[in-house]
């Protein structure tokens, strides 16, 4: 299999890397600046790679059936609207979700989430509290 040259993929807008058990997304994803939609079903991700944070036109980003444990501050792209992260080991969200302000879809089943429903986070819902 021949390298990929640096830039080669600036156009991309889907990638799919579902079960190849990655633990980690290499530091050249940064420069996927039309990348729209990432899925990731069924790898070894513990943490949601903070290399994400700087993708301009990240729309929908799955990390279904990993190994979640958490997010880290700033690890999110304030772009994301379909948040995918179903059957995972989280135990809550990082404050900064709050900036993902066209957020639609955020699908959180089956972790390990441990706040009250349904608004256990103000910063999603500002509306709902005075």
């Amino acid at each position: 299999m021949r390298a990929v040259a640096p830039g080669a993929l600036r156009s991309l807008t889907k990638l799919d890397v579902s079960l190849n058990a990655l633990k980690s997304l290499p530091t050249e994803v940064a420069g996927l600046a039309s990348l729209r939609i990432l899925f990731s079903l069924g790898n070894q991700f513990e943490e949601v790679p903070p290399v994400l944070r700087g993708l301009p036109s990240l729309y929908m980003l799955s990390f279904k059936s990993n190994k979640l444990a958490r997010i880290a501050e700033q690890a999110l792209a304030p772009t994301v609207e379909w948040l995918i992260l179903t059957d995972n080991r989280l135990t809550s969200l990082p404050r900064s979700i709050g900036q993902c302000t066209n957020l639609r879809k955020c699908m959180l089943t089956d972790n390990r989430l441990n706040h009250s429903y349904p608004y256990p986070y103000p910063y999603l819902y500002p509306y709902a509290y005075p």
